[in-house]
């Protein structure tokens, strides 16, 4: 949240010091046409946004041994959380994660990991591009000269 803040900030002083026109709501209908001509985009909070996230770079929490728990050791006091899933934590480092996101929805917290991997691409690359144009005639018909009939669709 605080990056965003920051970043929020930054282009509200970017935005002053090139002279663009940000928008400002109006309070009463006292203000004028100059007045608003003249505003700037000041930075606005979201209401509900700011509590749906929390994010840790790489302190402020701790996994347990097994991996199916993390702990929160910053002020927040968020406590320790279980976690389940499909994916096993046993797999990386604990150096590999970058970043740790807790998302409120309205069906509990989730725990998403930003993790630091190679990929590999083990496919080798045909440099052959092919265009699709969707069309009523036809399904699609590709650069190729290809044609693909609409799928019938069984109830005829």
């Amino acid at each position: 949240m605080a990056e965003r803040t920051w970043a929020a900030i930054a282009r509200f002083y970017d935005n002053c010091k090139s002279g663009k026109v940000g928008k400002k709501r109006v309070l009463n209908s006292e203000v004028s046409f100059e007045c608003k001509k003249h505003s700037r985009g000041y930075p606005k909070y979201r209401r509900y946004q700011t509590c749906l996230s929390a994010e840790y770079k790489t302190s402020g929490y701790n996994l347990s041994e097994t991996r199916d728990e993390i702990i929160f050791t910053d002020s927040f006091k968020a406590g320790t959380f279980k976690m389940r899933g499909g994916r096993d934590l046993n797999f990386y480092q604990p150096s590999q994660i970058k970043r740790v996101r807790i998302v409120r929805r309205a069906d509990g917290y989730y725990c998403q990991f930003v993790v630091d991997q190679e990929r590999i691409n083990r496919k080798k690359p045909t440099n052959h591009t092919v265009g699709l144009d969707v069309g009523i005639s036809h399904f699609y018909t590709d650069s190729d000269g290809n044609q693909v009939d609409y799928p019938s669709r069984g109830d005829n």
